[in-house]
């Protein structure tokens, strides 16, 4: 395997999480509790056996590469982001739930 390959092998598994489309970036709380470095790659079955439960949408940051409109993302990715999909964004997403709160 080419050496700049090597980075994106999952931590625990060893499947190449670009390969499989699982290139994604968390809140930097999340991911320290999940694997004590910030370097390392985890597919996202295996960050959500160590997390012992699914990612929801708001364990994203708000990187561009979270979004629609970088790269392919795999089913189970798109999955955890599904409150992007439709074209919503993490701070418009935000927006609408705190606006709704406040006016009901």
């Amino acid at each position: 395997m080419a050496k700049s390959r090597r980075r994106f092998l999952c931590m625990d598994c060893g499947i190449d999480t670009g390969k499989i489309a699982e290139f994604y970036m968390l809140q930097e709380s999340i991911w320290l509790l999940v694997a004590k470095s910030d370097r390392g790659m985890l597919c996202i079955s295996c960050l959500e056996s160590r997390l012992g439960r699914k990612l929801t949408f708001w364990d994203f940051n708000n990187s561009y590469v979270n979004s629609l409109h970088f790269g392919v993302k795999s089913v189970r990715l798109l999955e955890r982001l599904r409150t992007l999909i439709g074209g919503s964004s993490f701070w418009r997403k935000l927006w609408q739930i705190v606006t709704v709160n406040f006016v009901c």
